[in-house]
């Protein structure tokens, strides 16, 4: 992700950064936009899966947009990956 935001030119972003209690992946403070990058290896049992749905509902409610992207979004589909991200952080 952070080649992707660099390569875009896409600037303003702070990584790990601390909402609602939680740490999320990318941060774009200004406009409450938090971006989580989702990989198998730590998202494959019931219960991270369940964390994750608690942690992005605390994260919404504190007045952020999530946008969740995967490693095939990242590595496959990088074009619409930038255009969703400088969509959100645009348009708030």
């Amino acid at each position: 992700m952070v080649q992707l935001l660099k390569s875009a030119g896409i600037t303003g972003w702070k990584a790990n950064y601390p909402v609602a209690g939680y740490k999320v992946d990318f941060a774009f403070v200004g406009p409450k936009v938090a971006i989580e990058v989702d990989g198998l290896a730590f998202h494959s049992d019931a219960d991270d899966f369940h964390g994750d749905r608690v942690r992005q509902n605390a994260i919404a409610l504190a007045g952020w947009q999530v946008l969740r992207f995967t490693w095939i979004d990242l590595t496959e589909y990088p074009d619409r990956v930038i255009a969703t991200i400088r969509h959100a952080i645009s348009a708030r």
